[in-house]
């Protein structure tokens, strides 16, 4: 009995010392103009970086974090919601909420390149799998990759850019020609640059992209996904990657928020670019 005394005392102990830095987080922004939800998710994050939450730390409960912050439970869970959709925190069925291991970035981007404070160096970007499908329906990707009897595979995927702010996108490509890009269960959360899957697995190496970049109204559902207001206006970046011969092989169309970084739309050699003698056709 006196050791579960000890242990429930120790872990009561352990949440109210992360309340208590969560919370000077949270009070350190007070009059950045930020929505209450923002400023809760950018408290968790800056006590992962300082390291006051390590990978495994339980999340305090949201209503304790709720009456902390003299916040509603919404905003909370509203925030905790977010860092779990781009993987820094893991939700589990009755267990609780807790950090996630240490993210890897996704390499060799040629879209979402956005450029860090410095103004040299991107800012990195963390992607996660949110859905993927079949689908039927006719769109740009259709004129860019031509018709497929089988349909498009459309990729859906968050990113998380630096921990400043979400994109969100869809990849597509001719089921014809590679259904077998579909990510299993296990790979669903991981940074995948799906360009490099195409060209080091599947024999279809980008050897260009072309760009097109507008300011649009973001539809509702895409405001959702980045958490913004309905209504808000934000890029939309169109971009059609091409193989060997000129030939379209990927769509793919991204949507970023309202946002200070300047888009780098500088594209790199490509680093799975072969020796199209040595390519791998496939039809």
């Amino acid at each position: 009995m006196d050791y579960a005394r000890n242990t429930k005392a120790k872990s009561e102990s352990a949440h109210q010392r992360h309340i208590d830095f969560l919370i000077d987080h949270y009070l350190d922004q007070v009059g950045a103009g930020l929505p209450k939800h923002l400023r809760v998710r950018n408290a968790v994050l800056e006590s992962i970086r300082d390291g006051n939450l390590k990978a495994g730390d339980q999340i305090p409960p949201e209503q304790n974090l709720a009456a902390a912050a003299n916040i509603s439970l919404g905003t909370v869970q509203r925030a905790l919601g977010d860092l779990a959709n781009d993987g820094t925190l893991i939700r589990e069925q009755g267990r609780g909420t807790f950090v996630a291991e240490p993210r890897r970035p996704v390499e060799e981007l040629w879209q979402v390149r956005f450029i860090a404070e410095d103004e040299h160096s991107l800012l990195p970007v963390y992607s996660r799998i949110v859905d993927q499908r079949v689908i039927k329906t006719h769109g740009p990707w259709s004129g860019a990759l031509g018709p497929d009897k089988k349909g498009y595979l459309r990729i859906a995927r968050l990113f998380n850019v630096g921990d400043k702010f979400p994109c969100y996108s869809f990849f597509i490509v001719q089921m014809s020609r590679f259904s077998s890009l579909r990510r299993s269960g296990d790979d669903k959360g991981q940074s995948i640059n799906l360009r490099s899957v195409l060209g080091e697995e599947l024999g279809a190496p980008t050897i260009s992209v072309t760009q097109r970049v507008k300011i649009v109204r973001l539809p509702d559902d895409i405001c959702d996904a980045l958490s913004v207001n309905h209504g808000t206006d934000g890029l939309n970046i169109d971009a059609i990657g091409h193989g060997y011969g000129g030939r379209a092989i990927s769509f793919h169309r991204i949507w970023a928020p309202p946002t200070e970084y300047a888009l780098d739309m500088t594209q790199d050699a490509p680093a799975d670019a072969t020796n199209p003698n040595d390519h791998r056709d496939i039809d």
